[in-house]
Formats: C-alpha cells, structure tokens, sequence
C-alpha cells in the first residue's frame, strides 16, 4: 500500500500542471472536507447527547 500511496503522490508531484491531478486533488479535497464536516457534526450530535444524558435526574 505504501508504494501505491508514493507513486500517486509522485504523480501529481510530477505533473503539476496536468487536468488529471487539478482534478483529482480538486476532488479530493472537497471529498475531505465533506467527510470533516460529517464527523464534527455526529462529534457535535454526541456531545449534545452526553450532556442532555448527564443532566437527567437518576434518582
């Protein structure tokens, strides 16, 4: 796996220019930031039920 993860970034490294990589780390970094955007918000739903959980009266 290391060796396919060093000849993509040689790839795009190599070929700055190229439609292909503008493309593909354009892609990339939208797909990143969506999938940021998705775990902060099942972070932020968890904490919002811990609390609501610890606030109960348990007795």
């Amino acid at each position: 796996m290391n060796t396919f993860y060093i000849a993509i970034v040689d790839l795009f490294k190599q070929y700055t220019d190229d439609e292909w990589v503008t493309a593909t780390l354009a892609w990339w970094n939208e797909s990143l930031v969506t999938l940021k955007d998705i775990a902060a918000a099942g972070a932020e739903a968890l904490a919002l039920a811990l609390e609501a959980d610890s606030s109960g009266d348990d007795s």
